[in-house]
């Protein structure tokens, strides 16, 4: 995390106290006129800055976005690496001009400073403590309440079909990604979690006779002066955000082997298990907020992540 980063989360917490006058519901805060609402015809979802929506943030709100595709003329603006997601699922992209003749804007509580001065926003608190059933249900329920629409009761981020990623695998071996890098909240971590989890795959290759895919940034590698001898492929700097999606999809690769970080939800969206290094919380009660409705952030009848 960088200062700056840091110093917007300390302004953020002072705007959420200012925030708290406008909050409708456990992680909410709506900022115009009801009446007005309830006329809502336009409804753009913004949140188009890496800083505070990283890869995985995009997933919990899906399905919302989803939901109100379906019912009304629905554009949306994510980070500019996460586009290519929201096109191929038909989605309208959106841009700075259609905040000015939207009926609604929702997003994150963070965006709080950028929007002020326009009409109607949803601020969504995603750090909320309050949230109190998988996320992606959470968001479509208590926005549905708002509109006054009625809500699909089971909601999973869509699924994607993409083959980018040109890589020659042997059809009758199976494989796992392994990812061993974060870039957030990496203060959690100690030396021990990235032996665990090293250690952890490894193992686990060797007992299922899997071969091991490596993945990360350029940066990653070239930051990394580690020897891995577990490692049959390595393809950090060789993948494209889009080329995650084509390799968790690929029949013959069957798990993920990482932090909680944005590939496990990828393999969570195409039913595949994931065997994740939690970087924990401060407190139980932020611990349970997340491990019980973040991992993963919609209901399976799969267990679809396992805590090391």
């Amino acid at each position: 995390m960088t200062i700056k980063t840091f110093t917007k989360k300390i302004l953020h917490l002072l705007q959420k106290s200012y925030l708290n006058k406008f909050k409708i519901n456990n992680c909410m805060y709506f900022i115009g006129d009801n009446i007005s609402l309830q006329n809502t015809k336009k409804i753009v979802m913004y949140f188009p800055d890496y800083e505070f929506m990283h890869f995985g943030d995009h997933f919990f709100f899906e399905p919302l976005a989803n939901s109100l595709n379906q019912k009304f003329d629905f554009k949306i603006v994510p980070i500019k690496a996460m586009e290519f997601y929201f096109d191929k699922l038909d989605y309208k992209l959106g841009s700075m001009l259609d905040l000015d003749t939207a009926d609604l804007i929702i997003t994150r509580k963070e965006f709080y400073d950028e929007l002020k001065s326009k009409k109607n926003v949803l601020y969504i608190d995603l750090a909320s403590l309050e949230i109190e059933r998988f996320v992606c249900d959470e968001f479509v329920y208590k926005t549905s309440d708002l509109l006054k629409i009625e809500y699909n009761k089971h909601n999973k981020p869509q699924t994607i079909l993409t083959n980018n990623a040109k890589i020659d695998l042997n059809p009758n071996q199976k494989y796992i990604l392994f990812n061993n890098y974060v870039d957030s909240a990496s203060y959690r971590l100690r030396k021990q979690h990235f032996t665990k989890l090293n250690d952890f795959c490894r193992n686990f290759a060797l007992e299922n006779d899997y071969k091991v895919i490596h993945i990360g940034s350029q940066k990653d590698k070239d930051n990394d002066k580690k020897n891995y001898d577990f490692i049959d492929i390595d393809l950090r700097g060789k993948t494209s955000i889009e080329d995650l999606f084509s390799l968790s999809n690929l029949n013959n690769i069957v798990n993920c082997i990482s932090f909680d970080t944005f590939l496990m939800h990828i393999f969570a969206t195409y039913d595949k298990k994931s065997y994740i290094m939690f970087r924990g919380r401060f407190t139980k009660k932020g611990y349970d907020v997340i491990v019980n409705n973040f991992l993963p952030p919609f209901k399976s009848d799969i267990k679809l992540i396992e805590l090391i």
